[in-house]
């Protein structure tokens, strides 16, 4: 399970007359970076299960306070984990920082001493260190259940955000930073931080937007409860007055949830949760029934409309093609 966000910096369509519809879908097609099914396919097996993992083999100790090291075929898997979900929506990738996986390492030593997730963590916490406490600040911090959680465990789990404390996806959004260039990974046998600071602030961004899920193929095993809109942090936003509208290729309208709205801070995001996909019991239980229930093949498109960029209002279109890998 993951709580908060890296500095707790963390704390919707009408109907329209067809012609007019037809002129808004036509101005916002899907983003041009959709990758074929073959494409996809091949990235998810290549950058997604293969760097699927069961454990993590610690080496060091909470009693001589030692936050160990992790194999690179491990740091591989992590930094190709995060690169997986970055690509699929045609972001840049990032590498991995020598010193950042240090204090990542130390961060996740601090959680485990104490068992508690904290980006402030005090100097009274057992195995506090400046680094791990550098670390903590900059990391997006989780535990790791690969006994009963293992699709909320490594890297994955950040993605899916679970829990009410998590309505703004803040580490889904660090992962998925338009201006992300570099970050650390560090995990003890329950704890992982990801630290995520790394960026470039002169990043060229040719994003219009970034979704969760993404536009295109999907696996259905990663759609989460929590859907997610992003638009650049670069472009002046105001998500005040739009307005999301959710159907499938059928015509059948989707209910939405809205959670957050939030502008300024880091990439402008969205965030809402649809009903039918996902009930409070599977939600909580974190429980995929979406191949039982009939979603592997379907077409979900999200239209956001009435959002404004730079004064202008704007109207975006995805599409989100479930299939099972």
């Amino acid at each position: 399970m993951k709580l908060n966000t890296p500095i707790s910096r963390y704390t919707f369509l009408f109907l329209l007359p067809a012609v007019f519809l037809l002129c808004l879908f036509s101005s916002s097609k899907p983003v041009a970076n959709e990758l074929s099914k073959d494409d996809l396919i091949k990235l998810y097996k290549e950058y997604y299960l293969s760097s699927d993992i069961d454990s993590i083999n610690w080496n060091g100790s909470i009693d001589n306070c030692k936050a160990g090291t992790l194999s690179e075929d491990i740091l591989t898997k992590a930094e190709n984990r995060v690169n997986f979900f970055r690509l699929v929506n045609g972001l840049t990738k990032i590498t991995f920082n020598k010193d950042f996986n240090t204090r990542a390492q130390s961060a996740a030593l601090l959680c485990l001493a104490n068992n508690k997730l904290n980006h402030h963590p005090p100097k009274t916490w057992k195995c506090y260190s400046a680094e791990g406490a550098e670390g903590a600040l900059h990391s997006n911090l989780g535990f790791n259940d690969f006994k009963h959680f293992p699709a909320a465990s490594f890297i994955s789990g950040f993605i899916q955000d679970h829990g009410e404390d998590n309505s703004a996806c803040g580490h889904r959004k660090w992962i998925l930073y338009s201006k992300a260039k570099e970050m650390g990974y560090g995990a003890s046998n329950k704890t992982e931080a990801l630290y995520v600071t790394g960026i470039d602030q002169h990043a060229k961004i040719i994003n219009k937007f970034i979704a969760y899920p993404w536009n295109g193929y999907v696996p259905v095993n990663l759609i989460f409860p929590k859907w997610s809109f992003s638009i650049p942090e670069h472009h002046k936003v105001d998500f005040l007055h739009c307005k999301i509208a959710i159907t499938d290729e059928s015509g059948k309208k989707y209910h939405h949830k809205l959670l957050q709205q939030e502008k300024n801070v880091l990439d402008h995001t969205l965030v809402w949760e649809i009903p039918e996909l996902y009930t409070p019991e599977e939600t909580e239980k974190l429980e995929n029934n979406l191949k039982k229930k009939g979603f592997v093949g379907k077409t979900i498109t999200v239209t956001i409309t009435n959002v404004m960029v730079h004064g202008e209002l704007k109207n975006f279109y995805y599409q989100v093609k479930i299939i099972e890998v």
